[in-house]
């Protein structure tokens, strides 16, 4: 079952019209609390061509408030990972960070994922943990991990959630 959101927010796939207000909303430095972000999990950073190619894949969707840019969230099919999960700060902002993270997991499973990965930086851990995301491993240290995000010298836990597939009538049986 979805969260609910309020009426005046809309979650859909990113088209390339929407390119340049993605790359501002990832340019920003750091993780976690920015002026007008919270980041919960960025691997790309402001990578303008790693925003289109995961648009032209149909694996990045933004969270409009009022018509407005308030958050994305996106997967990367070669890692099954959360790429990047990133909200303006907006009214309700808790409630859009929930529903653009159910839409992910659906928009995962609909491209055969069974786990989605994620590497969360140690603030953002227990926002993940609470969401049924289990530990895998810890990186610690700088320069790029195996999960695609840089660590900036600071400790990235992996989480791990299994997804739920629906089963037919017929699979419970066999």
């Amino acid at each position: 079952m979805l969260t609910q959101v309020p009426q005046a927010v809309r979650i859909r796939p990113a088209t390339e019209a929407d390119t340049t207000a993605v790359v501002q909303l990832l340019g920003g430095p750091g993780r976690g609390f920015r002026r007008n972000a919270l980041v919960l999990n960025s691997s790309e950073g402001g990578n303008e061509r790693a925003v289109r190619v995961r648009i032209l894949d149909g694996c990045l969707l933004l969270a409009e408030l009022r018509g407005k840019l308030a958050g994305i969230a996106g997967i990367d099919l070669d890692q099954s990972a959360l790429g990047e999960l990133v909200l303006r700060t907006v009214p309700h902002q808790s409630t859009v960070a929930d529903a653009l993270l159910e839409h992910t997991e659906r928009l995962a499973l609909s491209f055969g994922m069974l786990h989605l990965r994620v590497a969360v930086p140690s603030g953002n851990t227990q926002w993940f943990l609470s969401r049924a995301y289990r530990p895998e491993r810890t990186w610690t240290g700088a320069g790029p991990s195996r999960a695609g995000a840089s660590l900036d010298g600071a400790s990235l836990q992996v989480l791990a959630r299994s997804l739920r597939r629906r089963q037919t009538r017929y699979a419970r049986l066999v």
